[in-house]
């Protein structure tokens, strides 16, 4: 099991609501697990408490974050900046606020990794090189001296990618990657993303709204209303019988017809 989430609650001190109340579920070594709903509902505030990302000034947080036998909600912030990147990474709905636009791409791609461990520049080049060429960016040695504004929005998810998976980390987690992206660029990534995980075996929570492309890409499913999971399951279980009323609204809200390249393998 790379990730247990167990009864956790997420109150923030300026809300009268819990954003986050007592949810659990797994993602199990390899896979990839949806979690699906509406905005508002949860799902980026659960992504920011595994990566250990909540200022604890300004939330209360309980129940347990079990990732790769330790729990998150334990660890001091130097043991949170040292999992980060290297057991745990994330991957950002918004590729141009994510990234600074006054460093070249490569050199944020080989943050992390300067972080956690020794390597010389070189070493550092080389593996920010084969990280890009990883995430399919073509002519990675050129992408590696550009800034970000000289790369598409496609491109730059797939530097993001690149420096999410530089380290391997036992679980990435995506959320809304290919909302900010054209619907045949979100098609080449959600390929990509699948093919990570097949030829890498990295476990990944993928984050959505959009229940076509969590079918195509994740076997299990998580559906989160409210701060609170409501159904779980099987994906293609969930989408032939959902149980849940929202789950049964989510799935007749999807456009028939709609966003066919978007589900493309």
């Amino acid at each position: 099991m790379i990730l247990q989430v167990n009864d956790l609650h997420i109150k923030f001190h300026s809300r009268q609501e819990e954003a986050v109340r007592g949810i659990s579920f797994n993602v199990e070594q390899g896979e990839i697990k949806g979690l699906v709903g509406e905005s508002g509902s949860g799902k980026s505030v659960t992504a920011q408490s595994i990566m250990g990302l909540l200022d604890r000034r300004f939330c209360d947080i309980s129940g347990e974050i079990i990732l790769c036998g330790e729990d998150v909600t334990q660890m001091d912030e130097d043991k949170l900046a040292s999992i980060r990147g290297k057991t745990v990474s994330m991957v950002f709905q918004d590729p141009f606020a994510a990234m600074n636009p006054l460093i070249k791409v490569g050199k944020q791609v080989e943050e992390s990794m300067a972080l956690h461990s020794k390597m010389t520049k070189e070493q550092l080049y080389e593996k920010a090189v084969s990280a890009m060429a990883m995430a399919e960016l073509s002519q990675p040695e050129e992408v590696y001296k550009r800034y970000p504004f000289e790369l598409s929005g496609g491109m730059l998810q797939r530097a993001m990618i690149a420096s999410a998976i530089a380290q391997k980390p036992e679980l990435l987690i995506l959320d809304e990657p290919t909302t900010a992206l054209d619907v045949t660029i979100q098609a080449q990534i959600l390929k990509l993303v699948k093919g990570l995980n097949e030829k890498y075996g990295i476990s990944m929570l993928f984050i959505s709204h959009n229940l076509n492309v969590v079918r195509k890409l994740c076997s299990k499913t998580a559906v989160m209303e409210h701060g609170v999971i409501v159904e779980e399951g099987n994906t293609e279980e969930i989408f032939n019988n959902p149980t849940h009323p929202y789950t049964k609204r989510l799935i007749a809200a999807i456009p028939r017809g709609i966003g066919g390249s978007e589900n493309e393998k």
